[in-house]
């Protein structure tokens, strides 16, 4: 997931503002699946009813990065052509752009 938000804080304008927005943006969230948790236990849920609210957490952090990684694929093939490597030696297909590495065959 840090992958995710590092990159897009890279491109955004100012990656202080992005990091405190991103940071506030996970607060609310941990804060509003805390109150529904407790409200469920209030009004007499059982213990994982609440607890299966952290689903809702998860959920959204697995569609947003399908979603990231998705419109990213080419240079997750890079990645993993790199990767791929293992022996932390230069990959002859390190330097094409992420099209060309897609397009590549497979030797």
């Amino acid at each position: 997931m840090m992958t995710a938000v590092y990159n897009l804080a890279q491109r955004s304008p100012c990656v202080a503002r992005f990091h405190i927005a991103t940071e506030g943006g996970w607060d609310i969230g941990g804060s509003a699946a805390l109150l529904v948790s407790s409200l469920l236990i209030h009004f007499g849920a059982p213990l994982g009813a609440a607890i299966l609210t952290a689903l809702a957490g998860a959920l959204a952090s697995f569609l947003l990065l399908r979603r990231y990684y998705a419109a990213n694929a080419a240079a997750t093939a890079l990645v993993m052509t790199v990767l791929a490597a293992g022996d932390g030696r230069r990959d002859p297909g390190f330097d094409l752009s992420p099209e060309e590495a897609v397009s590549r065959p497979a030797e």
